[in-house]
């Protein structure tokens, strides 16, 4: 199992599921990570909210390897990786009927609140605090 920053070479299979970025300088940006058991299996990509705040924009985990604990390792490196930059806690958003709410409750994240974007489902504001 490795996790690391995403290559240029990987758009390709990022761009299959993150259908909503299509910013080809995010690689340059290190914004985002991968996960790769023999084969690039997922990815986690993240923004800073209101400029100062880690954000999980997308965490994507092939079908066959959910359930078998690389989200959780993704993100647990992910929260490493902004402790070693100096941040004290990190956010992202689910829609309130996934399975991804349950997913980061069992991580340790809280839900701080929530809203319904234009044509959507109630989305739910999430925040960890990083130690």
């Amino acid at each position: 199992m490795k996790i690391r920053l995403a290559k240029t070479k990987e758009l390709n299979y990022i761009n299959q599921y993150d259908y909503l970025n299509n910013d080809k300088n995010i690689i340059k940006e290190d914004k985002i990570f991968v996960i790769l058991d023999d084969n690039l299996c997922g990815f986690l990509r993240y923004g800073l909210f209101w400029d100062h705040i880690p954000f999980v924009n997308m965490l994507y985990i092939d079908s066959e390897k959910r359930g078998c604990g690389y989200g959780r390792m993704l993100l647990n490196f992910f929260e490493e990786e902004m402790i070693k930059k100096g941040y004290k806690e990190v956010m992202t958003s689910t829609v309130s009927k996934e399975e991804a709410k349950s997913f980061y409750l069992k991580c340790g994240y809280q839900i701080i609140g929530g809203f319904v974007p234009l044509n959507e489902e109630y989305e739910l504001l999430l925040r960890k605090e990083l130690q």
